[in-house]
């Protein structure tokens, strides 16, 4: 699920990340790819869960 870079990336918090996993991550690591690319300058906009998953 890529995005273009002047994209929001939202998630939808009236659901936990097991019904959406594609939308959140625990560790950075060179497999996973990114969902977005930024130039220097640019913003770009993303939602997070909290700590206990909306619970």
């Amino acid at each position: 699920m890529a995005v273009k870079a002047d994209e929001y990336i939202r998630i939808d918090r009236t659901l936990q990340l097991g019904a959406e996993p594609e939308t959140g991550h625990n560790r950075w690591h060179p497999d996973i790819k990114p969902v977005a690319e930024v130039d220097p300058g640019q913003v770009i906009g993303m939602e997070t869960r909290d700590a206990f998953d909306g619970q």
